[in-house]
């Protein structure tokens, strides 16, 4: 026999099933915390013609008048595996006035696409030392040899942003960029720096990220290695 019960059950599993809909209010206003990595899981789990019509208004917001609107379309878009936001991103970050420049270059950063590589070694000019921090681990994570040379450049820059609760300088940033990189032309540059008690943790890393060796902040072991490896 079939319960009332059992219907009343039914009724509440399918409607747990349902997928919340995105709340393009709080996408819509700039001033709200949005997680754009949350939204597009929302998007992703509708049903296809709904997940099609709401990648299709992520589109649209790329042509927004607002500038946070355009990246919470671009990262969104890129969490859901569309990277057509890239190219409104990279003409955002070559407009020197725009006062987004932090969050754009952050986009960028997570967005992972050559086609940025231009804009980001432009970015390693920047006035803001944030900005030349972020472009400089971007174009690591990119693997952006052909920026081997800027980033290098960079060991030396140690001006903090003001205001940041974490100080971290762009010479950090240029440290870890050349781990991620994967050129091993960085490993010598990098052993000349063991001795700097401001790189000494990023440079290590770097170091372990391009030789695979475990050495910690072990500076003399570090030094005897790349002593015997020139030997071989």
């Amino acid at each position: 026999m079939f319960h009332y019960t059992s219907l009343i059950l039914i009724a509440f599993v399918t409607l747990s099933a349902q997928a919340d809909p995105p709340d393009w209010t709080a996408f819509s206003n700039p001033k709200q915390v949005l997680l754009t990595d949350a939204f597009a899981k929302t998007i992703s789990e509708l049903p296809a013609t709904e997940r099609a019509s709401n990648i299709e208004r992520l589109h649209g917001t790329l042509s927004s008048s607002n500038i946070e609107i355009r990246r919470r379309a671009a990262l969104t878009l890129g969490a859901l595996g569309d990277k057509s936001g890239v190219p409104t991103m990279i003409s955002d970050m070559a407009t020197e006035s725009s006062p987004d420049r932090d969050n754009i270059v952050v986009a960028l950063r997570v967005l992972k696409d050559r086609r940025a590589v231009p804009v980001l070694r432009a970015a390693l000019a920047d006035k803001s030392p944030y900005v030349r921090g972020i472009a400089l681990a971007a174009l690591g994570e990119i693997k952006a040899t052909e920026a081997f040379a800027d980033i290098a450049a960079h060991l030396r820059d140690k001006q903090y942003q003001e205001g940041t609760c974490i100080p971290i300088s762009p010479a950090f940033s240029a440290a870890y960029g050349l781990g991620a990189l994967g050129d091993p032309r960085a490993i010598p540059i990098l052993i000349k720096l063991l001795d700097d008690p401001d790189l000494q943790g990023a440079t290590t890393q770097a170091l372990s990220s391009l030789t695979g060796e475990s050495f910690g902040q072990d500076v003399t072991k570090w030094k005897n290695w790349w002593a015997a490896f020139q030997k071989q």
